[in-house]
């Protein structure tokens, strides 16, 4: 027969009971010691990114201010002009916009989906602010006729396509993307493409002939904006890229002159520098310049998206703008120098 003597410490509990309490306090201690840092990096960092990727792909603002359109929707195949039951849901979930003043927002992101729909839905809203829409007889008859885009079938597609909730649609924008009629993944056509603009403008920043056998990519993440994201990629770019020639590559004479962008509009006949969200959708004018370091025009994009602008006015917004691209430019220098 063979007998275990157990260990005991000072206070008569086993020693091996003992050393797990201890190991187990230990544990807890160290967790302690970590935790303030675990929690930094929940708040400052994860939260964060998971807050941005379900924004990325949340795209619930349309469905929200359409519930009637998408609903009379579903019965509708999309290959010929929806029925006046549609036309109808639309009218009834555009006027409610019209009475909150949240059309402009619509607009903005329909004429994402589809080019030229902010500029009719300015023309349905005039019909409605006027209460020149006669709810009595055919709308679909009465829609179509304030301009010829709403008899169009795709304007109508464009709709139908925001309805899922959330979507990949910003991921492939950001590629120059988008998912076609059929849902398909295509690619825009060229002159829409960003990506060429951005190119082509930080091109002019750099002296190509110093770059020789050298490729740069420059990837512009626009984390939060409420306007002007196109510019904004630019002006951020320059900075990204001369940064990367200064770090990493031996011959500076590669940097040739700071170049930024800024955007304008004209609004109730006044010119407004870089539109928030609710400017740029109703505005009356979209501009979009880039300029370098010397005042120089590197290129222009402008829009009368209701009435014709006059040249006094564009003079006035080059006058604006090259004043707050010099502005930037000194903080770019700032950055990099």
């Amino acid at each position: 027969m063979s007998s275990e003597t157990k260990i005991l410490t000072t206070d008569g509990v086993p020693l091996e009971v003992s050393l797990k309490k201890a190991e187990k306090r230990n544990k807890i201690k160290a967790f302690l010691l970590v935790a303030p840092l675990l929690l930094f990096l929940l708040i400052t960092y994860i939260f964060p990114i998971g807050e941005m990727f379900t924004r990325s792909i949340d795209d619930r603002m349309v469905t929200n201010m359409l519930p009637k359109t998408f609903a009379s929707m579903e019965k509708w195949d999309g290959k010929e002009l929806p029925p006046e039951e549609v036309y109808r849901s639309f009218y009834e979930d555009y006027k409610i916009l019209a009475e909150k003043k949240e059309h402009g927002k619509l607009g903005q992101r329909l004429n994402k989906e589809k080019n030229g729909f902010n500029s009719i839905l300015k023309r349905l809203f005039r019909k409605v602010k006027r209460n020149q829409i006669d709810e009595t007889v055919s709308i679909k008859e009465q829609i179509n006729k304030i301009h010829r885009n709403f008899t169009k079938v795709e304007y109508w597609q464009a709709i139908k396509r925001t309805a899922p909730p959330y979507t990949i649609n910003k991921y492939l924008k950001g590629m120059d993307m988008y998912l076609d009629e059929d849902g398909n993944v295509a690619q825009v056509s060229e002159d829409r493409r960003i990506h060429r603009l951005i190119g082509r403008s930080l091109r002019q920043a750099v002296n190509l002939k110093y770059l020789k056998g050298k490729t740069i990519n420059i990837d512009c993440d626009v984390i939060q904006a409420d306007g002007g994201t196109r510019t904004a990629s630019i002006t951020g770019g320059c900075v990204a890229l001369f940064l990367a020639i200064k770090n990493h590559h031996d011959d500076q004479r590669a940097i040739k002159s700071y170049i930024a962008a800024v955007s304008l509009g004209i609004k109730n006949n006044k010119v407004l520098l870089d539109l928030n969200y609710e400017e740029d959708s109703t505005a009356d004018t979209d501009l979009n310049i880039v300029m370098n370091d010397k005042d120089d025009l590197i290129e222009i994009q402008g829009t009368a998206e209701d009435a014709p602008f006059s040249k006094s006015e564009l003079s006035d917004m080059l006058d604006l703008g090259s004043s707050a691209i010099a502005e930037i430019i000194k903080k770019q220098k700032a950055c990099v120098e």
